[in-house]
């Protein structure tokens, strides 16, 4: 959980553009952030790839289609199934990721939406468990 906690406070302190910056849209924060939903997809992707395809570390016993992907197949567009699925997530997935990113920091920058930080809430961002018994409490109250 530690490590976790760390790789998203790594990737938000330094790998997120300014929120000032995303007043308007602009090519140089936008690319910014592409590259750094690439970069996180390509880690986490090839990660699990490598640890369930390549050394088979959960073994055939969990697999939801027992069968090997697919090689030398007219029905991928790359006559290969894993470069299908890397190049439609690449393509597609981090793309319209992205964008709803930009959407959101945009609206953020703007006032259009609101948004909790570490200065004004650190009480919630330490145990989120109070946000969860605050909003289901029995009273009906939110």
């Amino acid at each position: 959980m530690a490590a976790g906690f760390g790789a998203v406070s790594t990737n938000r302190f330094y790998f997120t553009p300014e929120l000032a910056r995303s007043r308007t849209f602009e090519f140089g924060w936008i690319s910014q952030i592409y590259q750094r939903n690439l970069g996180l997809m390509v880690i986490v992707a090839a990660g699990l790839h490598l640890y369930f395809y390549t050394f088979s570390k959960q073994g055939e016993q969990r697999k939801y289609d027992a069968r090997e992907l697919i090689k030398n197949n007219r029905l991928f567009s790359f006559n290969s199934q894993l470069l299908d699925n890397v190049f439609w997530t690449l393509a597609s997935g981090v793309t319209v990721w992205t964008a709803y990113e930009v959407l959101m920091m945009w609206a953020f920058a703007n006032g259009y939406l609101s948004h909790l930080n570490w200065a004004n809430n650190p009480f919630p961002f330490g145990n989120p468990a109070i946000i969860d018994e605050r909003t289901t409490s029995g009273d009906g109250g939110g």
